[in-house]
Protein backbone atom coordinates (compact mmCIF):
# COMPACT_ATOMS: atom_id res chain seq x y z
CA UNK A 1 0.00 0.00 0.00
CA UNK A 2 1.46 3.34 -1.01
CA UNK A 3 2.37 6.08 1.38
CA UNK A 4 0.31 9.24 1.01
CA UNK A 5 3.54 11.23 1.01
CA UNK A 6 4.31 9.66 -2.40
CA UNK A 7 3.50 11.62 -5.52
CA UNK A 8 -0.21 11.22 -6.36
CA UNK A 9 -1.35 9.67 -9.63
CA UNK A 10 -3.80 12.53 -10.13
CA UNK A 11 -3.75 15.99 -8.60
CA UNK A 12 -6.60 18.52 -8.79
CA UNK A 13 -5.75 22.10 -7.86
CA UNK A 14 -8.26 24.95 -7.65
CA UNK A 15 -10.67 23.16 -10.00
CA UNK A 16 -13.93 24.98 -10.63
CA UNK A 17 -16.79 23.93 -12.90
CA UNK A 18 -20.05 25.84 -13.35
CA UNK A 19 -23.22 25.06 -15.26
CA UNK A 20 -26.08 27.50 -15.97
CA UNK A 21 -27.40 28.66 -12.60
CA UNK A 22 -25.09 26.59 -10.40
CA UNK A 23 -21.42 26.22 -9.46
CA UNK A 24 -21.10 22.43 -9.38
CA UNK A 25 -17.46 22.28 -8.20
CA UNK A 26 -15.83 25.24 -6.49
CA UNK A 27 -12.03 25.63 -6.03
CA UNK A 28 -11.41 21.92 -5.38
CA UNK A 29 -8.07 20.43 -4.34
CA UNK A 30 -7.82 16.62 -4.43
CA UNK A 31 -5.04 14.02 -4.57
CA UNK A 32 -5.57 10.43 -5.77
CA UNK A 33 -2.88 7.88 -4.78
CA UNK A 34 -2.07 4.38 -6.05
CA UNK A 35 -3.21 1.43 -3.94
CA UNK A 36 -5.85 3.46 -2.13
CA UNK A 37 -9.63 3.71 -2.16
CA UNK A 38 -10.58 7.38 -2.11
CA UNK A 39 -14.26 7.83 -1.28
CA UNK A 40 -16.17 10.98 -2.20
CA UNK A 41 -19.36 11.58 -0.23
CA UNK A 42 -21.99 14.29 -0.25
CA UNK A 43 -25.69 14.86 -0.68
CA UNK A 44 -27.42 15.19 -4.04
CA UNK A 45 -26.08 18.27 -5.76
CA UNK A 46 -22.85 18.29 -3.76
CA UNK A 47 -20.76 17.94 -6.94
CA UNK A 48 -19.72 14.27 -6.74
CA UNK A 49 -20.68 13.30 -10.29
CA UNK A 50 -19.11 16.46 -11.68
CA UNK A 51 -15.84 15.55 -9.96
CA UNK A 52 -16.02 12.08 -11.53
CA UNK A 53 -16.68 13.58 -14.98
CA UNK A 54 -13.79 16.02 -14.54
CA UNK A 55 -11.40 13.20 -13.56
CA UNK A 56 -12.60 11.14 -16.53
CA UNK A 57 -12.02 14.04 -18.90
CA UNK A 58 -15.68 14.15 -19.92
CA UNK A 59 -15.98 17.83 -18.97
CA UNK A 60 -13.34 20.53 -18.82
CA UNK A 61 -12.78 22.71 -15.75
CA UNK A 62 -13.54 26.42 -16.03
CA UNK A 63 -10.61 27.20 -13.74
CA UNK A 64 -7.80 25.32 -12.02
CA UNK A 65 -5.89 22.32 -13.34
CA UNK A 66 -5.89 18.53 -13.30
CA UNK A 67 -2.36 17.08 -13.31
CA UNK A 68 -0.85 13.62 -13.77
CA UNK A 69 2.56 14.09 -12.08
CA UNK A 70 4.10 10.92 -13.51
CA UNK A 71 3.27 12.13 -17.01
CA UNK A 72 3.90 15.80 -16.50
CA UNK A 73 0.75 16.63 -18.50
CA UNK A 74 -2.96 15.84 -18.62
CA UNK A 75 -3.32 12.17 -19.58
CA UNK A 76 -6.91 11.02 -19.12
CA UNK A 77 -5.91 7.65 -20.58
CA UNK A 78 -4.74 6.97 -17.02
CA UNK A 79 -8.38 7.04 -15.85
CA UNK A 80 -11.20 4.57 -16.51
CA UNK A 81 -14.83 5.17 -15.55
CA UNK A 82 -17.50 2.69 -14.45
CA UNK A 83 -20.70 4.79 -14.69
CA UNK A 84 -23.69 4.43 -12.41
CA UNK A 85 -25.84 3.24 -15.31
CA UNK A 86 -25.59 -0.35 -16.59
CA UNK A 87 -24.26 0.49 -20.03
CA UNK A 88 -23.67 -2.23 -22.63
CA UNK A 89 -24.44 -3.14 -26.25
CA UNK A 90 -27.18 -5.84 -26.21
CA UNK A 91 -26.27 -7.22 -29.63
CA UNK A 92 -22.65 -7.90 -28.72
CA UNK A 93 -21.29 -10.73 -26.58
CA UNK A 94 -19.72 -10.12 -23.16
CA UNK A 95 -16.30 -10.43 -24.77
CA UNK A 96 -17.09 -7.98 -27.55
CA UNK A 97 -18.56 -5.52 -25.03
CA UNK A 98 -15.37 -5.66 -22.98
CA UNK A 99 -13.18 -5.29 -26.08
CA UNK A 100 -15.28 -2.47 -27.56
CA UNK A 101 -12.85 0.24 -28.64
CA UNK A 102 -9.85 -2.09 -28.42
CA UNK A 103 -10.42 -4.16 -31.56
CA UNK A 104 -7.96 -4.57 -34.37
CA UNK A 105 -8.52 -3.40 -37.93
CA UNK A 106 -10.37 -6.56 -38.93
CA UNK A 107 -12.86 -7.73 -36.33
CA UNK A 108 -15.34 -10.56 -36.47
CA UNK A 109 -18.26 -11.44 -34.20
CA UNK A 110 -16.51 -14.42 -32.58
CA UNK A 111 -13.40 -13.84 -30.47
CA UNK A 112 -9.98 -14.97 -31.53
CA UNK A 113 -7.95 -17.14 -29.16
CA UNK A 114 -5.86 -14.14 -28.15
CA UNK A 115 -8.95 -12.00 -27.55
CA UNK A 116 -10.55 -14.76 -25.47
CA UNK A 117 -7.42 -14.93 -23.31
CA UNK A 118 -7.43 -11.15 -22.83
CA UNK A 119 -11.11 -11.13 -21.81
CA UNK A 120 -10.68 -14.06 -19.43
CA UNK A 121 -7.73 -12.34 -17.74
CA UNK A 122 -9.66 -9.15 -16.94
CA UNK A 123 -12.74 -11.12 -15.89
CA UNK A 124 -10.52 -13.10 -13.53
CA UNK A 125 -9.19 -9.88 -12.02
CA UNK A 126 -12.72 -8.85 -11.04
CA UNK A 127 -13.54 -12.39 -9.87
CA UNK A 128 -16.23 -13.14 -12.44
CA UNK A 129 -16.66 -16.52 -14.11
CA UNK A 130 -18.79 -16.07 -17.23
CA UNK A 131 -18.11 -17.30 -20.73
CA UNK A 132 -17.02 -14.46 -23.07
CA UNK A 133 -19.51 -15.67 -25.70
CA UNK A 134 -22.53 -15.04 -23.47
CA UNK A 135 -24.69 -11.99 -24.15
CA UNK A 136 -25.37 -9.30 -21.48
CA UNK A 137 -29.07 -10.21 -21.52
CA UNK A 138 -28.12 -13.62 -20.15
CA UNK A 139 -26.22 -12.08 -17.22
CA UNK A 140 -27.46 -10.81 -13.85
CA UNK A 141 -27.22 -7.17 -12.77
CA UNK A 142 -24.19 -7.76 -10.49
CA UNK A 143 -22.48 -9.71 -13.29
CA UNK A 144 -22.99 -6.77 -15.67
CA UNK A 145 -21.50 -4.42 -13.09
CA UNK A 146 -18.40 -6.62 -12.82
CA UNK A 147 -18.23 -6.82 -16.62
CA UNK A 148 -18.15 -3.01 -16.66
CA UNK A 149 -15.26 -3.08 -14.18
CA UNK A 150 -13.44 -5.65 -16.35
CA UNK A 151 -13.82 -3.37 -19.37
CA UNK A 152 -12.42 -0.49 -17.33
CA UNK A 153 -9.38 -2.61 -16.40
CA UNK A 154 -8.73 -3.36 -20.06
CA UNK A 155 -8.04 0.34 -20.59
CA UNK A 156 -4.90 -0.26 -18.45
CA UNK A 157 -5.43 2.98 -16.59
CA UNK A 158 -4.08 3.47 -13.12
CA UNK A 159 -7.21 5.08 -11.69
CA UNK A 160 -10.70 3.50 -11.66
CA UNK A 161 -13.72 5.72 -11.04
CA UNK A 162 -16.75 3.92 -9.54
CA UNK A 163 -19.89 6.09 -9.49
CA UNK A 164 -22.50 4.59 -7.13
CA UNK A 165 -21.37 1.06 -8.08
CA UNK A 166 -23.70 -0.73 -5.65
CA UNK A 167 -26.83 1.39 -6.26
CA UNK A 168 -28.45 -1.43 -8.26
CA UNK A 169 -27.14 -4.30 -6.12
CA UNK A 170 -28.53 -6.19 -3.14
CA UNK A 171 -26.53 -6.12 0.14
CA UNK A 172 -25.04 -9.54 -0.61
CA UNK A 173 -24.10 -8.54 -4.15
CA UNK A 174 -22.66 -5.26 -2.89
CA UNK A 175 -20.46 -7.14 -0.41
CA UNK A 176 -19.02 -9.22 -3.23
CA UNK A 177 -18.31 -6.14 -5.33
CA UNK A 178 -16.53 -4.49 -2.39
CA UNK A 179 -14.34 -7.59 -2.07
CA UNK A 180 -13.30 -7.08 -5.69
CA UNK A 181 -12.56 -3.40 -5.02
CA UNK A 182 -10.25 -4.41 -2.18
CA UNK A 183 -8.59 -6.94 -4.49
CA UNK A 184 -7.96 -4.24 -7.11
CA UNK A 185 -6.53 -1.97 -4.44
CA UNK A 186 -4.08 -4.70 -3.41
CA UNK A 187 -3.01 -4.91 -7.07
CA UNK A 188 -2.00 -1.25 -6.95
CA UNK A 189 -5.11 0.30 -8.53
CA UNK A 190 -6.26 3.70 -7.32
CA UNK A 191 -10.04 3.58 -6.85
CA UNK A 192 -12.27 6.64 -6.56
CA UNK A 193 -15.48 5.41 -4.90
CA UNK A 194 -18.62 7.59 -4.98
CA UNK A 195 -21.47 6.29 -2.83
CA UNK A 196 -24.36 7.34 -0.60
CA UNK A 197 -23.92 4.16 1.44
CA UNK A 198 -21.83 5.32 4.38
CA UNK A 199 -21.40 1.78 5.73
CA UNK A 200 -19.61 0.83 2.49
CA UNK A 201 -17.53 3.97 2.53
CA UNK A 202 -16.34 3.40 6.09
CA UNK A 203 -15.45 -0.22 5.34
CA UNK A 204 -13.61 0.43 2.08
CA UNK A 205 -12.12 3.90 2.10
CA UNK A 206 -8.56 4.78 2.99
CA UNK A 207 -9.42 8.44 2.42
CA UNK A 208 -12.86 10.09 2.62
CA UNK A 209 -13.48 13.51 1.06
CA UNK A 210 -16.70 15.29 2.05
CA UNK A 211 -18.28 17.66 -0.48
CA UNK A 212 -21.04 20.13 0.24
CA UNK A 213 -22.52 22.51 -2.33
CA UNK A 214 -19.56 21.94 -4.64
CA UNK A 215 -16.87 22.69 -2.07
CA UNK A 216 -14.58 20.34 -0.19
CA UNK A 217 -15.28 20.39 3.54
CA UNK A 218 -12.33 18.16 4.45
CA UNK A 219 -10.54 14.89 3.71
CA UNK A 220 -10.11 12.22 6.40
CA UNK A 221 -7.81 9.22 6.69
CA UNK A 222 -9.22 5.84 7.72
CA UNK A 223 -10.38 5.94 11.36
CA UNK A 224 -10.42 9.74 11.64
CA UNK A 225 -14.20 10.05 11.24
CA UNK A 226 -17.20 7.79 11.93
CA UNK A 227 -20.74 7.57 10.56
CA UNK A 228 -22.20 10.12 12.99
CA UNK A 229 -19.39 12.51 12.18
CA UNK A 230 -20.10 12.23 8.46
CA UNK A 231 -23.82 12.77 8.96
CA UNK A 232 -23.10 15.84 11.07
CA UNK A 233 -20.90 17.28 8.31
CA UNK A 234 -23.41 16.54 5.57
CA UNK A 235 -26.37 18.11 7.39
CA UNK A 236 -27.18 21.71 6.61
CA UNK A 237 -29.37 24.20 8.46
CA UNK A 238 -31.81 26.38 6.52
CA UNK A 239 -33.46 28.57 9.18
CA UNK A 240 -35.19 30.59 6.46
CA UNK A 241 -37.60 27.72 5.81
CA UNK A 242 -38.77 27.64 9.41
CA UNK A 243 -41.08 30.58 8.80
CA UNK A 244 -43.39 28.13 7.00
CA UNK A 245 -43.85 26.02 10.10
CA UNK A 246 -47.38 26.13 11.47
CA UNK A 247 -49.03 27.40 8.28
CA UNK A 248 -50.70 24.05 7.51
CA UNK A 249 -54.11 22.83 8.55
CA UNK A 250 -53.33 19.32 9.88
CA UNK A 251 -56.59 19.24 11.83
CA UNK A 252 -58.65 18.85 8.64
CA UNK A 253 -60.45 15.72 7.50
CA UNK A 254 -58.54 12.81 6.03
CA UNK A 255 -58.13 13.56 2.33
CA UNK A 256 -55.91 10.74 1.04
CA UNK A 257 -55.40 7.26 2.48
CA UNK A 258 -52.60 5.09 1.05
CA UNK A 259 -52.38 1.50 2.28
CA UNK A 260 -49.59 -1.03 1.59
CA UNK A 261 -48.87 0.43 -1.85
CA UNK A 262 -46.19 -1.29 -3.93
CA UNK A 263 -44.97 -0.82 -7.52
CA UNK A 264 -41.69 -1.05 -9.43
CA UNK A 265 -39.16 1.01 -7.47
CA UNK A 266 -40.71 0.81 -3.98
CA UNK A 267 -42.98 -1.23 -1.71
CA UNK A 268 -44.87 -1.11 1.57
CA UNK A 269 -46.03 2.53 1.49
CA UNK A 270 -48.77 3.40 3.99
CA UNK A 271 -49.70 6.94 5.07
CA UNK A 272 -52.60 9.36 5.31
CA UNK A 273 -52.88 13.03 4.34
CA UNK A 274 -55.33 15.45 5.87
CA UNK A 275 -56.82 18.55 4.25
CA UNK A 276 -54.21 21.30 4.02
CA UNK A 277 -51.36 19.03 5.11
CA UNK A 278 -47.96 18.77 3.41
CA UNK A 279 -46.37 15.31 3.33
CA UNK A 280 -42.81 14.88 2.05
CA UNK A 281 -41.73 11.52 0.63
CA UNK A 282 -38.02 11.79 1.31
CA UNK A 283 -34.93 9.85 0.32
CA UNK A 284 -31.66 10.03 -1.50
CA UNK A 285 -31.78 9.91 -5.28
CA UNK A 286 -33.49 6.74 -6.58
CA UNK A 287 -34.47 5.65 -3.05
CA UNK A 288 -38.06 5.06 -4.22
CA UNK A 289 -39.87 8.29 -3.35
CA UNK A 290 -40.17 9.51 -6.97
CA UNK A 291 -41.51 6.12 -8.06
CA UNK A 292 -44.09 6.40 -5.29
CA UNK A 293 -45.40 9.82 -6.30
CA UNK A 294 -45.45 8.72 -9.96
CA UNK A 295 -47.54 5.73 -8.91
CA UNK A 296 -50.00 8.05 -7.14
CA UNK A 297 -50.15 10.05 -10.40
CA UNK A 298 -51.03 6.96 -12.46
CA UNK A 299 -47.65 6.75 -14.24
CA UNK A 300 -46.25 3.65 -12.49
CA UNK A 301 -48.97 0.98 -12.15
CA UNK A 302 -49.04 -0.63 -8.67
CA UNK A 303 -48.63 -4.33 -8.00
CA UNK A 304 -50.67 -4.15 -4.80
CA UNK A 305 -52.21 -1.77 -2.29
CA UNK A 306 -55.04 0.74 -2.30
CA UNK A 307 -55.44 4.51 -2.50
CA UNK A 308 -58.61 6.28 -1.39
CA UNK A 309 -59.45 9.94 -1.88
CA UNK A 310 -62.28 11.08 0.40
CA UNK A 311 -63.09 7.40 1.04
CA UNK A 312 -63.47 6.68 -2.70
CA UNK A 313 -61.08 4.23 -4.36
CA UNK A 314 -58.69 5.84 -6.86
CA UNK A 315 -57.93 3.98 -10.08
CA UNK A 316 -54.15 4.27 -10.56
CA UNK A 317 -54.10 2.60 -13.98
CA UNK A 318 -53.75 5.88 -15.89
CA UNK A 319 -53.07 9.61 -15.31
CA UNK A 320 -56.48 10.46 -16.81
CA UNK A 321 -58.37 8.54 -14.12
CA UNK A 322 -56.19 10.02 -11.38
CA UNK A 323 -56.73 13.62 -12.56
CA UNK A 324 -60.47 12.98 -12.90
CA UNK A 325 -60.53 11.91 -9.25
CA UNK A 326 -58.80 15.13 -8.15
CA UNK A 327 -55.03 14.48 -8.03
CA UNK A 328 -52.58 16.40 -10.25
CA UNK A 329 -48.82 15.96 -10.69
CA UNK A 330 -46.11 18.56 -11.23
CA UNK A 331 -43.38 16.31 -12.71
CA UNK A 332 -39.65 16.55 -12.06
CA UNK A 333 -38.77 17.09 -15.72
CA UNK A 334 -40.72 20.30 -16.16
CA UNK A 335 -39.17 21.23 -19.54
CA UNK A 336 -40.27 17.97 -21.17
CA UNK A 337 -43.35 17.10 -19.10
CA UNK A 338 -44.42 20.04 -16.94
CA UNK A 339 -44.62 22.94 -19.40
CA UNK A 340 -44.66 23.47 -23.15
CA UNK A 341 -41.83 25.84 -23.95
CA UNK A 342 -43.18 26.89 -27.35
CA UNK A 343 -46.40 28.19 -25.74
CA UNK A 344 -46.95 31.37 -23.76
CA UNK A 345 -47.44 31.57 -20.01
CA UNK A 346 -51.19 32.05 -20.51
CA UNK A 347 -51.48 29.03 -22.81
CA UNK A 348 -49.59 26.82 -20.36
CA UNK A 349 -51.64 27.87 -17.33
CA UNK A 350 -55.01 27.15 -18.94
CA UNK A 351 -54.05 24.17 -21.13
CA UNK A 352 -55.97 21.62 -19.05
CA UNK A 353 -59.57 20.90 -20.08
CA UNK A 354 -60.39 21.29 -16.38
CA UNK A 355 -59.24 24.94 -16.40
CA UNK A 356 -61.93 27.37 -15.30
CA UNK A 357 -61.46 29.45 -18.46
CA UNK A 358 -62.94 26.58 -20.52
CA UNK A 359 -66.74 26.62 -20.63
CA UNK A 360 -69.00 24.26 -22.55
CA UNK A 361 -66.11 23.19 -24.76
CA UNK A 362 -65.16 26.78 -25.65
CA UNK A 363 -62.05 28.77 -24.71
CA UNK A 364 -62.84 32.17 -23.18
CA UNK A 365 -59.72 34.17 -24.10
CA UNK A 366 -60.32 37.13 -21.77
CA UNK A 367 -60.97 34.82 -18.83
CA UNK A 368 -57.86 32.83 -19.78
CA UNK A 369 -55.76 36.00 -19.62
CA UNK A 370 -57.27 37.13 -16.31
CA UNK A 371 -56.64 33.65 -14.85
CA UNK A 372 -53.05 33.63 -16.09
CA UNK A 373 -52.42 37.18 -14.83
CA UNK A 374 -53.76 36.18 -11.41
CA UNK A 375 -51.29 33.29 -11.13
CA UNK A 376 -48.41 35.42 -12.44
CA UNK A 377 -49.16 37.95 -9.72
CA UNK A 378 -49.71 35.48 -6.87
CA UNK A 379 -46.79 33.20 -7.75
CA UNK A 380 -44.54 36.15 -8.63
CA UNK A 381 -43.71 34.83 -12.07
CA UNK A 382 -41.25 37.18 -13.76
CA UNK A 383 -42.68 37.25 -17.27
CA UNK A 384 -43.86 39.73 -19.86
CA UNK A 385 -47.19 39.41 -21.65
CA UNK A 386 -47.08 37.46 -23.89
CA UNK A 387 -43.85 35.49 -23.30
CA UNK A 388 -42.87 31.98 -24.33
CA UNK A 389 -42.22 29.72 -21.33
CA UNK A 390 -38.97 28.46 -22.90
CA UNK A 391 -37.48 31.94 -22.39
CA UNK A 392 -38.16 31.95 -18.62
CA UNK A 393 -35.70 30.97 -15.90
CA UNK A 394 -35.94 27.52 -14.31
CA UNK A 395 -37.63 28.88 -11.21
CA UNK A 396 -40.25 30.78 -13.21
CA UNK A 397 -40.91 27.74 -15.41
CA UNK A 398 -41.57 25.75 -12.24
CA UNK A 399 -44.02 28.38 -11.03
CA UNK A 400 -45.87 28.12 -14.35
CA UNK A 401 -45.99 24.32 -13.99
CA UNK A 402 -47.44 24.74 -10.48
CA UNK A 403 -49.99 27.27 -11.76
CA UNK A 404 -51.09 24.81 -14.46
CA UNK A 405 -51.57 22.10 -11.83
CA UNK A 406 -53.44 24.40 -9.42
CA UNK A 407 -55.77 25.51 -12.22
CA UNK A 408 -57.09 21.92 -12.39
CA UNK A 409 -58.37 22.56 -8.82
CA UNK A 410 -56.78 19.43 -7.35
CA UNK A 411 -57.75 17.99 -4.01
CA UNK A 412 -54.22 16.60 -3.77
CA UNK A 413 -51.27 18.32 -5.41
CA UNK A 414 -48.50 15.84 -6.26
CA UNK A 415 -44.95 17.13 -6.72
CA UNK A 416 -41.87 15.26 -7.94
CA UNK A 417 -38.61 17.04 -7.05
CA UNK A 418 -40.31 20.47 -6.90
CA UNK A 419 -37.03 22.44 -6.79
CA UNK A 420 -34.96 20.38 -9.24
CA UNK A 421 -32.75 22.60 -11.40
CA UNK A 422 -33.75 25.80 -9.58
CA UNK A 423 -31.08 28.14 -8.23
CA UNK A 424 -30.64 28.23 -4.46
CA UNK A 425 -32.00 31.76 -4.09
CA UNK A 426 -35.34 30.80 -5.69
CA UNK A 427 -35.92 27.40 -4.05
CA UNK A 428 -37.29 28.74 -0.78
CA UNK A 429 -39.63 31.13 -2.58
CA UNK A 430 -41.01 28.37 -4.82
CA UNK A 431 -41.69 26.07 -1.86
CA UNK A 432 -43.29 28.86 0.14
CA UNK A 433 -45.59 29.83 -2.74
CA UNK A 434 -46.57 26.21 -3.42
CA UNK A 435 -47.57 25.77 0.21
CA UNK A 436 -49.44 29.09 0.41
CA UNK A 437 -51.41 28.46 -2.79
CA UNK A 438 -52.24 24.87 -1.87
CA UNK A 439 -53.57 25.95 1.52
CA UNK A 440 -55.59 28.75 -0.04
CA UNK A 441 -57.29 26.15 -2.23
CA UNK A 442 -57.76 23.65 0.64
CA UNK A 443 -55.57 21.17 -1.22
CA UNK A 444 -53.23 18.65 0.36
CA UNK A 445 -49.65 18.30 -0.88
CA UNK A 446 -47.61 15.12 -1.39
CA UNK A 447 -44.07 15.92 -2.54
CA UNK A 448 -41.25 13.54 -3.43
CA UNK A 449 -37.82 15.06 -2.86
CA UNK A 450 -34.18 14.11 -2.52
CA UNK A 451 -33.31 17.59 -1.23
CA UNK A 452 -33.29 16.74 2.47
CA UNK A 453 -32.35 20.24 3.57
CA UNK A 454 -35.62 21.66 2.18
CA UNK A 455 -37.97 19.45 4.17
CA UNK A 456 -37.60 20.91 7.72
CA UNK A 457 -40.00 23.81 8.20
CA UNK A 458 -41.94 23.01 5.03
CA UNK A 459 -43.43 19.56 5.54
CA UNK A 460 -45.84 18.61 8.32
CA UNK A 461 -44.66 15.00 8.12
CA UNK A 462 -41.91 13.13 6.32
CA UNK A 463 -42.00 9.54 5.06
CA UNK A 464 -38.40 8.38 4.59
CA UNK A 465 -37.37 5.90 1.87
CA UNK A 466 -34.19 3.85 1.64
CA UNK A 467 -33.48 1.36 -1.16
CA UNK A 468 -37.16 1.22 -2.10
CA UNK A 469 -38.36 0.59 1.46
CA UNK A 470 -40.13 2.94 3.87
CA UNK A 471 -37.85 3.13 6.91
CA UNK A 472 -39.36 5.94 9.02
CA UNK A 473 -42.19 8.44 9.39
CA UNK A 474 -41.39 11.68 11.21
CA UNK A 475 -43.69 14.40 12.58
CA UNK A 476 -42.86 18.07 12.05
CA UNK A 477 -41.16 18.39 15.44
CA UNK A 478 -38.94 15.39 14.61
CA UNK A 479 -37.89 16.56 11.16
CA UNK A 480 -34.34 17.83 10.83
CA UNK A 481 -31.83 17.23 8.08
CA UNK A 482 -29.66 15.23 10.48
CA UNK A 483 -32.62 12.97 11.36
CA UNK A 484 -33.53 12.53 7.69
CA UNK A 485 -29.92 11.68 6.86
CA UNK A 486 -29.68 9.05 9.60
CA UNK A 487 -32.68 7.22 8.22
CA UNK A 488 -31.78 7.75 4.53
CA UNK A 489 -28.18 6.55 4.69
CA UNK A 490 -27.50 2.86 5.16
Amino acid sequence: MSDLTDSPLVRMRGVTKAFPGVVAVDDLDLDIHAGRVHAIVGLNGAGKSTVVNLLAGLVKPDAGRIEFPDRGHASFNEVSLVPQELVFVPGLSVGRNILLGHEGRLTRQSLTKAETTTVEEVLDRVGLEVHPDLYPGECSVPQIRLIQMAKALLAQGKVMLLDEPTAVLSPREATRLMERVNALKSQGEAVVYVSHRLSEVLLLADVITVLKDGRKINSYQRGEIDRDGLISLLARDHPGMNELQGESLPGGELALAVKDLAAPGFEGLTFGVREGEVIALVGLQDAGQSWAVRTLAGLNPPSRGSVKLREIQVDLSSPVSVVARGMTLVPAERRTSGVIGSMTVRENVVISPRARAHRWGFRLRRLEQRTSDSYVRRLRVKARRPQLVATLSGGNQQKVAVARALETRPRVLLLDEPTQGIDAATKGEVLRLIKTEALANAASVVAATSQLDEVPGWADRAVVFRLGQVVAELDSNEISEAALLKHSLS
